[in-house]
């Protein structure tokens, strides 16, 4: 079982993607499970840090969360990776599971992460630290 990705959230992707801020930034999606469809949750702009973000996901409710990170690299460099994240918390209704890893496919496939989504469970785990050793980037 899957819920449906309309236009309005593929837009709503291209239009974050392709933003021209620098800074931390989340867009947040999350399934309206009477109809299936994905829609649009919130978007955090200038998050201070992703304790901002953590901060306002639900404690039982599954989200997907699309990061536009900042990573300050060892030799200077900046990088700006977009970071596709499903946050299912372990106390979330099996059947909301179910359908969001069901869907987390499509809704990948529309925010163009070449298929890298991390699995995140606890929403107290969401750092820097975490992130990094996701992505395999020594910052």
């Amino acid at each position: 079982m899957s819920a449906t990705v309309p236009e309005s959230v593929h837009q709503l992707l291209k239009a974050f993607r392709l933003r021209k801020s620098k800074s931390l930034a989340a867009l947040i999606l999350k399934i309206d499970l009477a109809n299936l469809v994905v829609e649009h949750d919130q978007t955090l702009e200038d998050l201070a840090s992703l304790q901002d973000l953590a901060d306002e996901l639900p404690e039982t409710t599954p989200r997907y969360i699309m990061l536009s990170y900042v990573v300050n690299h060892k030799d200077g460099r900046v990088s700006y990776p977009l970071v596709f994240v499903q946050y299912t918390p372990a106390v979330a209704r099996p059947d909301q599971k179910m359908i969001y890893a069901g869907t987390r496919t499509d809704v990948g496939k529309a925010v163009g992460t070449m298929g890298k989504c991390l699995e995140l469970f606890d929403a107290d785990d969401l750092t820097d630290a975490w992130v990094l050793a996701e992505l395999n980037i020594a910052a």
